[in-house]
């Protein structure tokens, strides 16, 4: 009998230590998130004279289309810089990803800067393998809000531009451009597409290890959030900048990322708009959403292009 008493007190204790357990459940430690796919260099502050190839689009062309003016404006000596594109309609990561893979033959333009490239037309591959400070990649309008249409094309440049750039110090920079207007397509939601656009880049600095990105969409976004907003929402024809105050408030928003912090710039503040105006055989009916950049409206433009990083 003592046995049995015995049996019974022992599983008693044992479901009482397992009721306790239960409302004490031990939280599982959380997944560490995996490293970056690199470790980017940073950008080269302070150095004499810099170099900086963009591969791109149009999109790329938009956004630094005054380039030479701003920074002229802004005091820094030509000699000490050069901002080379290489840009093809439409190009997408997958493209430049093919094109370096197939030595296909390219050209460089230069946009601003006296600083000559000793090579200008060749292969990727032969216009990488030269002294570059910074080369910044983009995706194209109709996939940059999908981040899974950016692998594995992302990863290969990269690793192409660290094989073949003489520069061990390269860095990588990515343009995070804008969303279509709502008129050009609409059902795309402008807002919610700028979203995906800046979750899409996002992960490219935290998963690609692209830790600089520019971000002209969010510079377009805060201005159509402005008095500046167009009919078209700051573009042309829906998808490329409007002449004028679109192409300045994203050329503001690229050299504040890339090369003010390299040669201790203040963009903010500085006219520098005498050429950063649509063309006279641009005003016609074909571009009424063009807008001069006037003395009323730059230090607005500035301002929404001068984005704080989200990191």
């Amino acid at each position: 009998m003592k046995k049995v008493f015995f049996a019974i007190a022992i599983l008693l204790v044992s479901l009482a230590s397992c009721s306790k357990d239960e409302g004490n459940e031990v939280t599982p430690e959380p997944t560490p998130e995996p490293a970056p796919y690199f470790s980017n260099n940073p950008l080269p502050v302070g150095k004499e004279s810099v170099r900086v190839l963009a591969i791109g689009n149009s999109y790329s062309i938009d956004a630094l289309t005054y380039a030479w003016t701003i920074l002229h404006d802004a005091g820094l000596d030509t000699e000490r810089y050069s901002i080379y594109i290489t840009p093809r309609a439409g190009a997408s990561l997958e493209f430049w990803s093919e094109q370096y893979k197939n030595d296909s033959e390219q050209t460089i333009y230069k946009y601003a800067g006296n600083l000559q490239m000793p090579l200008e037309k060749g292969s990727l591959r032969q216009l990488l393998s030269q002294d570059w400070d910074v080369v910044v990649i983009q995706q194209n309008a109709a996939n940059q809000a999908d981040y899974t249409t950016y692998q594995p094309y992302i990863r290969q440049l990269i690793d192409g531009i660290r094989a073949s750039c003489t520069n061990p110090k390269v860095a990588i920079a990515y343009q995070m451009s804008w969303s279509y207007a709502s008129t050009y397509a609409p059902e795309l939601n402008p807002e919610e597409e700028w979203e995906k656009i800046r979750q899409a880049a996002e992960r490219v600095r935290k998963e690609d290890g692209i830790d600089i990105i520019i971000p002209c969409g969010t510079a377009i976004r805060n201005a159509r959030h402005s008095d500046l907003q167009t009919e078209l929402d700051l573009t042309r024809d829906g998808r490329h900048l409007a002449y004028g105050v679109g192409r300045y408030i994203a050329c503001i928003c690229w050299l504040n990322t890339i090369m003010a912090p390299i040669f201790n710039l203040n963009l903010y503040g500085t006219p520098s708009f005498h050429h950063c105006a649509r063309y006279e055989e641009e005003k016609n009916d074909s571009f009424p959403a063009a807008i001069d950049v006037t003395d009323d409206n730059y230090l607005l433009c500035q301002q929404c292009g001068i984005v704080e990083s989200e990191e």
